[in-house]
């Protein structure tokens, strides 16, 4: 087939699915997302050894893939890309809801020496993220900030590398964060 006769095919597919997408973020999207509740001994023990291991992979993992996005992100907003936003907006729903957030679920890795600055850092980025994609105000964002100030409240002076790319305490990373939401 030539390419002639493919675009029409082309633009009817990139038009249905910019439709798709714009739809599904007008609502808050983990609500048509089916997430499992049932915990299982990791989401409430303190792991250790190799397991402990494994979720520090895990969580590490995830961070990773958060800082890429931030950062595709980043670049299409600077390029005012509205329809690579747009795009990308479902998948970035669907991993933070279905992967991200079961990951961070369990309690105990907020306060655990070798999880904790990983999990605070995770949690950075996602809210940053969800900002980023216009979660600003209340809904999800909120949600993510106010586990933020939940699980951290007695640790404020910790170091976070947020702003990413710089280190501060923890109290001035959540005011920072703050007023980023209010900005965006």
């Amino acid at each position: 087939m030539k390419l002639e006769t493919m675009r029409p095919l082309i633009l009817s597919l990139t038009i249905a699915l910019t439709s798709l997408f714009a739809a599904a973020c007008a609502t808050d999207p983990r609500d048509d997302m089916e997430i499992g509740d049932d915990l299982t001994v990791n989401h409430v023990a303190p792991m250790g050894g190799e397991a402990l291991m494994q979720r520090k992979d895990e969580l590490e993992r995830a961070l990773s893939d958060m800082m890429i996005f931030r950062q595709t992100l980043e670049s299409m907003n600077d390029r005012r890309d509205s329809r690579g936003i747009d795009s990308s907006q479902e998948f970035l729903n669907r991993y933070m809801a279905i992967h991200l957030e079961p990951l961070l679920e369990p309690r105990w890795q907020s306060s655990h020496p070798e999880l904790i600055l990983v999990d605070a850092n995770l949690r950075f980025v996602q809210a940053e993220l969800l900002i980023q994609m216009g979660y600003g105000l209340g809904g999800w964002t909120d949600d993510v900030i106010d586990e933020l100030i939940e699980r951290y409240k007695q640790r404020g002076n910790i170091l976070v590398d947020y702003p990413v790319g710089t280190q501060t305490t923890l109290r001035e990373a959540l005011r920072i964060l703050r007023n980023h939401k209010v900005r965006s």
